[in-house]
């Protein structure tokens, strides 16, 4: 089984799904910068300038909720990086499951399943790690 988990953060570790045998495959894709040297982690590029708006905008509620519906929404650019890369393509076109632990890996996820059901593929999208582990144990 191939798992892929697109946190931005890298908040993966391996007690999240302990279920997973040693024979399964996980990559973990998030933002460049979060550094590790654990192999199955891929690093995406974010954009200098559209971090800097989007990190100004933090401190303001009416700004920020601007942000979300606009490109340069933190989620859009995670699908943007993830889908420019790749590393990434080649992951999730061997993916079994992919798993969004995080907001901004949600649009990104359900991007990747929308194309791959535009191409006759059935792919496991879910939302968190309780949805990844009934997931995995139910393909089981």
């Amino acid at each position: 089984m191939h798992v892929v988990i697109f946190s931005p953060t890298d908040s993966f570790s391996a007690e999240a799904l302990p279920m997973l045998d040693p024979a399964d495959r996980v990559t973990v894709v998030r933002w460049a910068g979060h550094e590790s040297d654990e192999p199955g982690r891929i690093a995406v590029g974010q954009g200098t300038l559209s971090a800097r708006v989007v990190a100004a905008a933090r401190g303001n509620v009416l700004i920020r909720t601007v942000v979300r519906a606009t490109p340069l929404d933190t989620g859009a650019r995670f699908w943007r990086a993830t889908r420019s890369d790749s590393r990434v393509r080649d992951a999730v076109r061997t993916a079994d499951v992919i798993v969004a632990p995080e907001r901004d890996g949600g649009y990104a996820a359900w991007a990747w399943r929308r194309l791959a059901a535009r191409k006759g593929r059935e792919l496991a999208v879910v939302a968190g790690y309780p949805a990844a582990r009934n997931t995995i144990e139910q393909s089981r």
